[in-house]
């Protein structure tokens, strides 16, 4: 190695001094301060103040950075290309051919020096026998090779590059193949059009710019088709024989996007019989599509003859697991219902048979079935017939099992529905009516020998006798027929009108009593009271002009003189002599109570045990009620509150307040009929 340097002017601060190695990845020693003449010498390759920097060159400060780095004050001394040695040998040295070492493996030679003049000396000596290259490829004159020119031997490795891109005018001879004569073997990076660098296992050829040129496998290659995720066929994808399958029970999905059909050109079978399912429990079709053609089932002809299409047939047994079928016929119950018509051309018996349950039987002599689209039955007349005439009279049984949609001797069309099923109710003769029987099935029987009673038996809703009916209602007047409305065993005969309704004697009309006996009692359930009644016994005769009737206290009424009993009621502070005079009892009825709610009512005295829980006694309204009037009320035990309510109605009040309590034992209050709606207590 050697440079040329000028060293600093008599000014400068003075001649070269070596500083160490320089890192030119990190750009340390810092050079912020480096001085002129520094020198360090580089141990790490980079770039750094715009300059690419090797292993062994020289960095040279020529001028003072004073604390801040120029590039311009940075030279570079480039060691890299120094040589060491020639072909071993150092000093002043020249080379010869013989001092350099030559390879001459190759077959069409032999020579007995490594040196370059032997090894030239056996080429030209293996060369003189042999032609020149009259052509390559068809071509003469100065010819260059490109990849896409000729088909090409590689090396004898079978590898052919064929092309037709030669374009320019040859005229001439061949006399070398890329400067080379005699029998010549390329390889790719022999082609001119070819740059082939260092290269790995996997590398593939890209075109640039002109040139092929060799790189790593980009990594949009795939390894394996489970690599590409949104995989698309470039055309019909042929399964070689092969299956579609799927491994650890998952699902082999077939989704076709937006509103796009699965098609298929070709029967849908299963790998095995009765084996599986299109659809299931959790997911459904919403719809299956339009069928046009016919739902069969294969079944086993067990008539004793032959089978032809279009004839109705029921299923008689199974064997295996194919179900048997007969020829069916409306007037024999173990023949019905059908289940369908026969699909197949001809079936002899014991062969197999397809059976058409519903869809379009087509090729059927339906000649005899018309008009077009006429309801079809299960004929009563022949077995496995079908007519357009539904079966009569009640041993028949009805089954409509289709239409027919084309009359003809040989190419008719009927559509088949309704297998499986006849008519639960039969045909009905005149004068018959359906009626249940014990197995809950309709029976036919004639309406005249009917009982009533039988109705009682069989429908909740009749009724043999007037006692079955707990709530009766009359729809119009009821006409006694000169008849007694009558009781058995001493019962009563009860009138209740609803409410406020009254037993009305209508036009004037008398209320007699039985004339046979001198007494007539009227009983009467007291309005204020739970349990008690009386009975009023009226007396025998008329009574004359301005006469009362009266009670003696036990309910038998007598008439008293009106004058009389208003004299007494004038005296009201003589109760002994109203209450003899006109035989009127002025105590309060007494009673026990135990239970709630109690209705209240006037002359009362409530004596409350209230030991059993809270009792409430409602107060009568004071709108029917004069004032003065009284009830009595006594708390006889504790512990449970004895609430007293007016009526809602006005509203009532006691006092002024909505209700009163009474919760000391033995506390007792008098409530008075006061002005207005309110009770007062004294």
């Amino acid at each position: 190695m050697s440079f040329n340097y000028t060293p600093p002017s008599a000014t400068g601060t003075g001649g070269l001094e070596y500083k160490g190695t320089f890192d030119a990845s990190t750009g340390l020693p810092d050079l912020s301060n480096a001085e002129q003449g520094d020198l360090y010498v580089i141990s790490v390759a980079g770039t750094i103040y715009g300059q690419t920097w090797a292993v062994g060159d020289h960095l040279l400060i020529n001028e003072d950075m004073g604390g801040t780095i120029t590039n311009s004050k940075i030279d570079k001394v480039d060691n890299t290309d120094a040589v060491t040695s020639v072909n071993g040998l150092v000093g002043a040295v020249v080379l010869s051919g013989d001092d350099i070492a030559a390879d001459h493996t190759a077959v069409n030679y032999t020579a007995t020096n490594a040196n370059i003049d032997g090894h030239l000396a056996g080429i030209d000596s293996q060369l003189g026998a042999a032609a020149p290259v009259d052509s390559v490829n068809g071509q003469t004159g100065v010819v260059n090779i490109y990849a896409d020119d000729s088909t090409l031997n590689i090396a004898g490795s079978g590898l052919t590059i064929s092309g037709t891109g030669a374009s320019s005018t040859l005229n001439a001879d061949v006399t070398s193949v890329n400067g080379a004569t005699g029998a010549v073997s390329l390889g790719l990076d022999d082609l001119n059009d070819v740059t082939l660098g260092t290269t790995t296992n996997g590398d593939v050829l890209t075109y640039n710019s002109g040139v092929w040129e060799s790189s790593a496998a980009p990594g949009g290659f795939l390894t394996a088709v489970v690599d590409d995720t949104t995989p698309q066929l470039g055309g019909p994808l042929d399964t070689n024989g092969q299956s579609i399958t799927s491994a650890s029970n998952a699902n082999v999905t077939i989704d076709p996007d937006g509103t796009g059909d699965i098609s298929t050109g070709a029967d849908i079978i299963p790998d095995a019989d009765f084996s599986y399912t299109i659809g299931d429990e959790d997911f459904r079709f919403h719809s299956f599509g339009t069928l046009n053609g016919a739902v069969r089932f294969k079944a086993k002809n067990d008539s004793g003859g032959t089978m032809t299409r279009g004839q109705v047939v029921y299923i008689k047994g199974i064997s295996g697991t194919v179900p048997t079928v007969d020829l069916a016929r409306a007037n024999a119950a173990a023949t019905m219902p059908a289940f369908g018509l026969v699909w197949s051309a001809t079936a002899n018996d014991q062969a197999e048979v397809q059976i058409v349950t519903f869809g379009q039987l087509e090729d059927a002599n339906t000649s005899t079935l018309t008009p077009v689209n006429s309801t079809l039955y299960v004929s009563a007349a022949t077995a496995g017939a079908l007519t357009v005439t539904a079966p009569t009279g009640e041993t028949n049984f009805i089954q409509n099992i289709g239409r027919v949609l084309r009359v003809d001797g040989s190419a008719g069309v009927i559509r088949v529905g309704g297998a499986g099923r006849s008519n639960a109710t039969p045909n009905l003769d005149t004068d018959n009516i359906f009626i249940g029987n014990a197995s809950n099935q309709a029976v036919t029987k004639a309406i005249s020998t009917i009982e009533l009673d039988e109705f009682s038996n069989t429908t909740s809703g009749f009724i043999k006798n007037v006692v079955e009916d707990t709530t009766p209602q009359l729809g119009g007047n009821i006409d006694t027929n000169s008849k007694e409305i009558v009781s058995v065993s001493n019962a009563d005969i009860v009138i209740a009108p609803n409410g406020t309704g009254s037993l009305v004697v209508k036009d004037e009309k008398s209320l007699k009593f039985n004339e046979s006996s001198n007494t007539y009692s009227v009983a009467v359930k007291a309005p204020n009271t739970l349990t008690a009644s009386y009975s009023l016994t009226l007396p025998v005769d008329d009574g004359t002009t301005s006469q009362l009737l009266s009670t003696d206290g036990n309910g038998v009424l007598s008439w008293a003189d009106a004058l009389l009993v208003a004299q007494n009621l004038a005296d009201l502070n003589n109760v002994a002599t109203a209450r003899d005079n006109l035989g009127v009892d002025a105590r309060p009825t007494y009673q026990s109570v135990s239970s709630s709610p109690v209705t209240g009512a006037i002359n009362y005295h409530y004596s409350v045990d209230t030991s059993g829980g809270a009792i409430t006694i409602n107060l009568p309204a004071i709108s029917g009620l004069s004032t003065g009037q009284r009830i009595y009320i006594k708390l006889k035990t504790a512990g449970n509150d004895l609430t007293l309510t007016p009526d809602s109605t006005a509203p009532d009040f006691i006092d002024g307040q909505s209700s009163y309590v009474l919760d000391v034992q033995h506390s007792a209050l008098t409530l008075v009929v006061g002005a207005g709606s309110n009770w007062e207590i004294i």
